[in-house]
């Protein structure tokens, strides 16, 4: 038996394994583990042979990652009126921007940093604590007044 033959009797099925693992379809972990038989056939592997076999797959299954990630997707034609209808409308959406706008007026000007800072600036509470030198149980209590007197601001414009 060749060397070639022999590696894959002892190193195939934990390849195949390996491979499944890393991409979650057993067509995938195929290709990629035939994809690094055929590197092996053409070049010498060092020893040990385990590490480099795992290696080549590593790298196959990174390119086979990008390459299926990179390609954007198509939608189907009967699948584009679904996401047509969930599409908000613009002219909406603008009123609602200028409403939240006008109610941020109502609130104190603590409330408005908080609030800026956590949803606006998608700050976590501890580093917005931190930038407005709060401690966080305090910012946490402006962040819920702020969002309660916002709230009832925009239900009474909602039925103005």
């Amino acid at each position: 038996m060749s060397d070639l033959a022999t590696l894959y009797a002892e190193h195939n099925v934990a390849l195949l394994r390996r491979a499944y693992r890393l991409t979650g379809s057993w067509s995938d972990a195929e290709d990629l583990v035939s994809q690094v038989w055929l590197r092996v056939h053409e070049s010498q592997p060092p020893s040990p042979t385990l590490p480099y076999l795992y290696r080549l797959l590593r790298q196959r299954a990174i390119d086979l990652a990008r390459r299926t990630h990179s390609q954007p997707t198509e939608l189907r034609d009967d699948a584009r009126p679904f996401f047509a209808a969930t599409l908000p409308d613009p002219e909406a959406a603008t009123i609602a921007n200028e409403s939240v706008r006008e109610c941020m007026a109502y609130l104190t000007l603590g409330q408005r940093q908080a609030l800026a800072l956590v949803y606006l600036d998608d700050l976590s509470i501890v580093e917005a604590s931190r930038r407005l030198g709060l401690a966080e149980p305090a910012l946490k209590r402006r962040l819920r007044r702020g969002r309660l007197r916002l709230r009832r601001c925009l239900k009474g414009k909602e039925s103005e």
